[in-house]
């Protein structure tokens, strides 16, 4: 069977806010950005009020290299990825992944309205602080304590994996 391991991480940190630049995106089974403007606000709203769930589901390319025969087409794949400066192999979550860092960089709105905190505080969201960059500060308090996103990690999928595990989490 197939090994992974699930973490969360904070919305926040360094390894999500990174997570784009450091992962592949193999197009033989995968696609470039679909989401537009409307599904990310959807996505980064739920995100921020606890009702995105979904994980974002990528393959560790040294895990991964490590677990091939050397010389072997699935050894050459993970490889080469990892030459190019890759850590992960993207399989599911690119879009949410892509609206992360674009959220994070005060490109991506949340809806308007008002937002009820852990500590019964309310923050009113409106197009003055819809964006990250211009949240108020107790709601990117909130943002950077309690919302998280978990990422599952396959250590051990042949090239073959990657295509039947993306399929089976889109099917």
């Amino acid at each position: 069977p197939m090994v992974y391991v699930n973490i969360d991480y904070k919305l926040t940190s360094a390894f999500i806010r990174d997570l784009r630049s450091r992962t592949a995106l193999d197009l033989a089974f995968q696609s470039e950005q679909r989401w537009d403007k409307p599904q990310q606000t959807k996505f980064i709203t739920s995100l921020t009020t606890g009702m995105a769930p979904s994980k974002i589901v990528v393959a560790n390319i040294k895990e991964c290299l490590d677990n091939c025969e050397p010389g072997s087409l699935d050894y050459d794949y993970y490889n080469n990825w990892l030459r190019q400066g890759y850590e992960r192999i993207s399989i599911d979550g690119n879009n949410r992944t892509i609206t992360i860092q674009e959220y994070m960089d005060g490109k991506v709105t949340i809806a308007h309205g008002d937002y009820i905190l852990p500590n019964g505080r309310v923050v009113q969201i409106d197009a003055t602080n819809d964006t990250w960059t211009k949240h108020p500060s107790e709601f990117r308090d909130y943002v950077d304590d309690c919302v998280s996103v978990t990422v599952s990690e396959y250590i051990n999928a042949t090239r073959a994996d990657l295509t039947l595990l993306f399929l089976n989490i889109n099917d």
